[in-house]
């Protein structure tokens, strides 16, 4: 069954989240809830509309959300729903996940003949559902191609808090000892504020956000508060996990003001680390990683288990040492069979990606490149302010 456009995913939600709530991964029956869907598809992707399918039957019930979108070159794209730049979007896959929902979605898919090319972002490849997914199309001879995208740590924090705490490096822990008493004996004491009502979370969020914008994004323009999209998606989100019960927006507080906050998401016993900022003023204490610690204790006294940082792997994590690391990767898949050419910029991208050096360049033209643009940017803004 295929549910095309706004009207027809709201008449099937009810049934899309009974399938949610089957799925065996907390991260599935978060993300891949109707309510969050909403979220994702009214404010990023305003342009485009919800496609999502089921595999329903007797023995097994299983839904791929995905949306349909026109390229600027006019062609019409079926990809996994996406957030704004600054953000990661995880595709999931809900309810009964298995190899015959994997091959039967994708049959679906091919028998529906919409889109030129379908695109999926993020997909987790250790999943079953996905491997028999791109078989089927593989079999079928049509032109694809997998990369990988991202890379994600999760914090394994386990039942008892002391043997966690005791497992991060001791020079670690001393640092941030140390910095924590210059703070206080210089600013005050530190509290730990929370938020998770849904009368608290839109001040929480505003209060927060500010963080961000005293710092060089702020000079930028490029904080949250300072784009009307990403705003708007980050308090559509909020509001409705609250709803959920799902929202937790932890801010570390000293001498009355925040110095660090941290917007978080949370499922059963796993949380999700949207996002985390902190006032550069207050650098030199590492508040941003006093707000880190002072977080993780919280939700594992809140029953929190595993932390999932959900968003690319980058090297201040180790400090918290991510048990595991999930690999993502991106589906190209050319609606036309045997045309190879369809999918050659992204396979050009797969190659660049296998080597180091190769994608070292890249990397380092891409950081290049934003920060000369974040310097314009703030350029412009100067000059404004001058005049």
């Amino acid at each position: 069954m295929i549910a095309h456009g706004f009207e027809n995913f709201a008449s099937v939600s009810d049934q899309w989240d009974r399938t949610a709530q089957k799925s065996e991964r907390n991260i599935d029956k978060l993300f891949g809830s109707s309510s969050f869907l909403k979220v994702w598809y009214r404010t990023s992707l305003p342009a485009a509309e919800p496609y999502v399918l089921f595999d329903d039957d007797r023995s097994r019930t299983c839904g791929l959300p995905l949306v349909l979108s026109r390229t600027s070159r006019g062609k019409l794209l079926l990809s996994a729903p996406t957030t704004t730049e600054d953000n990661t979007w995880y595709a999931p896959v809900i309810g009964d996940a298995d190899e015959v929902s994997g091959m039967r979605i994708a049959a679906t898919l091919e028998e529906s003949n919409v889109g030129d090319a379908i695109i999926l972002q993020h997909v987790d490849m250790s999943r079953v559902f996905w491997r028999s997914f791109i078989q089927y199309f593989r079999s079928r001879k049509y032109a694809l191609v997998v990369y990988p995208t991202i890379r994600i740590g999760n914090i394994s924090l386990g039942e008892q808090w002391d043997v966690y705490y005791h497992s991060l490096r001791s020079d670690l822990k001393r640092s941030l000892r140390r910095k924590e008493q210059y703070l206080t004996s210089e600013f005050g004491p530190l509290t730990v504020s929370v938020a998770e009502r849904k009368e608290e979370i839109i001040n929480a969020c505003y209060e927060g956000f500010a963080i961000e914008t005293m710092g060089w994004k702020g000079y930028a323009h490029s904080a949250v508060l300072q784009q009307d999209r990403t705003k708007q998606y980050f308090f559509d989100l909020a509001k409705t996990a609250a709803e959920k019960g799902s929202i937790v927006l932890v801010s570390l507080i000293c001498g009355g003001f925040p110095v660090s906050f941290h917007f978080m998401l949370r499922q059963g016993n796993e949380a999700y680390f949207f996002k985390t900022m902190y006032d550069e003023k207050f650098s030199c204490y590492s508040v941003g990683q006093l707000g880190v610690l002072k977080t993780l204790e919280l939700l594992h006294r809140r029953g929190v288990r595993t932390l999932n940082f959900f968003g690319p792997y980058v090297p201040w994590h180790d400090r918290w040492k991510p048990s595991f690391v999930t690999q993502y990767s991106k589906v190209v898949i050319s609606r036309s069979v045997n045309r190879t050419f369809a999918v050659l910029p992204y396979r050009a991208y797969a190659i660049i990606k296998k080597s180091t050096f190769a994608f070292r360049l890249f990397a380092q033209m891409r950081k290049l490149y934003n920060i000369m643009k974040i310097l314009r940017d703030t350029f412009k803004v100067l000059v404004q302010h001058l005049r």
